[in-house]
């Protein structure tokens, strides 16, 4: 009996080592496991930090180029504002000159004109009636 309670405690010893050494190994490959996740995440977290740079960087770069586009644009908006305002000027200068030589040619060629509108008016004479037109107009313009 002795031989039968020391093989019983034996195989009890022998089964609670292997079951010892299998918690152990499920223990090992446990930590293994978690190793391996906190190397994951931790690849993962720099990976979406650099991510996060990169992103930072492009915004930035984004905001500098429409800055710069921008102060482009309010540039030419002001150079076509100074030339818009120098083409009104010089259309306006133009339409007064224009005027002014109008009233000038009117009074000059008033006479000239109501001479010619006679001779219209009186189209049934002959073209030779209306020949001194060349010589009133010398005498008028000079």
């Amino acid at each position: 009996m002795t031989l039968t309670l020391l093989s019983k405690f034996e195989i009890r010893r022998f089964s609670s080592l292997q079951e010892r050494w299998k918690a152990l190994q499920a223990q090992k490959r446990m930590e293994a496991m978690q190793d391996a996740l906190n190397g994951e995440q931790r690849l993962f977290m720099e990976k979406l930090s650099r991510d996060r740079s990169e992103i930072q960087r492009s915004k930035d770069q984004l905001l500098d180029e429409q800055k710069i586009a921008l102060a482009s644009i309010y540039e030419s908006r002001s150079q076509l504002a100074d030339e818009r305002a120098k083409v009104e000027a010089l259309q306006k200068a133009f339409q007064e000159q224009k005027h002014r030589d109008m009233l000038q040619n009117a009074t000059v060629k008033s006479p000239l004109h109501s001479y010619n509108s006679l001779c219209l008016l009186h189209s049934d004479r002959s073209r030779n009636s209306c020949s001194t037109e060349t010589s009133f107009r010398t005498t008028h313009s000079s």
